[in-house]
């Protein structure tokens, strides 16, 4: 509601002073020379530390999570009483996941899966193991290789 009032402003009064003409928005900023020197200039492991911990965000209490799962529980949640065939749930997996290719050593495709949690049931360990050796191009399990596809 306050960028919509903030906007309206912009457009009534067309104010003179104010660099950005889009409420919230840095669309149309015009940066200094000097200014895109600084961004460029390389930084200190101590900012780039300052910098990661800035952005990580606020974590909640572990009191404040279980305010949050109380508060979806039962008739509270959005799927309380929706049932789901086996058909949908197939689709959601394949739809929502990222294919996984396995290879044996010699190049040659062993097996595949629709999403890596379905490829962690197969190798009976977690989906983000699956996603972990995807990305690391390490061998898994002494024996494949492991590639991952968007969909």
């Amino acid at each position: 509601m306050i960028l919509s009032r903030e906007q309206y402003f912009f457009d009534c009064l067309e104010p003179k002073y104010n660099i950005l003409k889009i409420a919230g928005s840095p669309l149309g900023q015009k940066r200094s020379d000097k200014s895109k020197v600084l961004m460029r200039k390389p930084k200190s492991a101590e900012t780039k530390l300052k910098i990661s911990e800035s952005l990580k965000g606020k974590t909640h209490s572990a009191e404040s999570k279980a305010k949050m799962n109380l508060a979806k529980i039962g008739e509270k949640n959005p799927n309380f009483g929706k049932v789901r065939s086996a058909e949908t749930k197939a689709k959601i997996s394949i739809t929502r996941g990222i294919a996984i290719f396995v290879y044996s050593l010699n190049d040659i495709l062993e097996n595949s899966f629709p999403s890596a949690s379905v490829a962690g049931k197969f190798f009976n360990t977690y989906n983000k193991t699956i996603l972990k050796y995807c990305s690391n191009s390490k061998i898994f399990k002494e024996k494949w290789i492991l590639f991952s596809y968007k969909k």
